[in-house]
């Protein structure tokens, strides 16, 4: 079965201007649609408008020249900025004061070099010397007279006092130096007589143990 289309020129050119109002008809609506879709933002609209010419924030930007840190200057010395003040001469002393100052003053006791005590007093008193003091006590008398020896070593002078116990009936050989008046200068002496010689030393009455 077959058919056959014929056309005239009329038929022709409508189908032909059909076509090319359809064609028409598509390419408005695709820019409808594209305007549609694309909405500038009032910043879009600004730069477009503004296109070509620069931001006057931009340009006040970059108008702005950095600052460079000031460099520090050197401090000039108190002494150099002001002049040299004059050294001001002491007054010459009244004579008055000279002869003050002149005047001898009394010679004061040589102090004892350091490291050394200064050496014990081993006062007798020749009123009294009720007191003395006793480094030792022995009954055998050999033993008393070596302690002397060694005391008199060194330059200390010490005597030795014999006396018989009553109630044991032993004689005792005690090894005593010093004399002095009251007891409590006695005491003092013992003292500093055991802090020089680390010997202990004990106040006795001179006549007796």
């Amino acid at each position: 079965m077959s058919y056959q289309f014929s056309f005239d020129r009329k038929r022709l050119l409508a189908l032909i201007a059909g076509q090319v109002f359809v064609a028409v008809l598509m390419f408005a609506g695709g820019m409808v649609a594209g305007i549609a879709m694309w909405a500038p933002s009032r910043h879009d609209i600004a730069l477009l408008k503004n296109k070509g010419e620069a931001s006057p924030v931009v340009a006040a930007e970059a108008a702005v020249v950095p600052k460079l840190p000031a460099m520090p200057q050197p401090a000039i010395p108190h002494a150099a900025a002001e002049a040299p003040a004059a050294t001001a001469q002491p007054a010459a002393p009244a004579p008055a004061e000279t002869a003050a100052v002149q005047k001898p003053s009394p010679a004061a006791p040589a102090a004892a070099p350091a490291g050394e005590t200064a050496p014990v007093r081993l006062v007798t008193s020749e009123a009294s010397g009720e007191f003395c003091l006793q480094l030792g006590s022995f009954e055998k008398a050999e033993n008393a007279r070596k302690l002397q020896s060694d005391l008199k070593d060194k330059g200390i002078a010490a005597i030795i006092f014999d006396q018989t116990d009553s109630s044991s009936q032993r004689t005792w050989h005690a090894v005593r130096v010093g004399g002095y008046g009251s007891l409590d200068s006695a005491a003092q002496a013992a003292a500093d007589f055991s802090n020089k010689w680390r010997i202990q030393a004990m106040v006795r009455r001179s006549d007796s143990l």
